[in-house]
């Protein structure tokens, strides 16, 4: 997948295009008792109201910082 796609599917999964909005919000609900940053559905929730995410896979590194409404 390139960039391009990547951002294309991170952007519908927050827009609710991909799972039902109720499955969507299950997803990326802040636990009240987490600590920032916090771990779910694959990214990092920064304090700064971001999602952020970051691997490598045979010697890509990818890095995607994305708002809440898919941005």
């Amino acid at each position: 997948m390139n960039g391009r796609d990547l951002y294309y599917l991170l952007a519908a999964f927050l827009q609710s295009k991909l799972l039902a909005p109720n499955l969507t919000a299950t997803l990326y609900h802040k636990p009240p008792t987490a600590a920032f940053p916090y771990y779910s559905a694959g990214f990092y929730h920064l304090q700064s109201g971001v999602y952020h995410l970051h691997g490598t896979q045979l010697g890509d590194e990818t890095s995607v910082t994305i708002s809440p409404d898919g941005q």
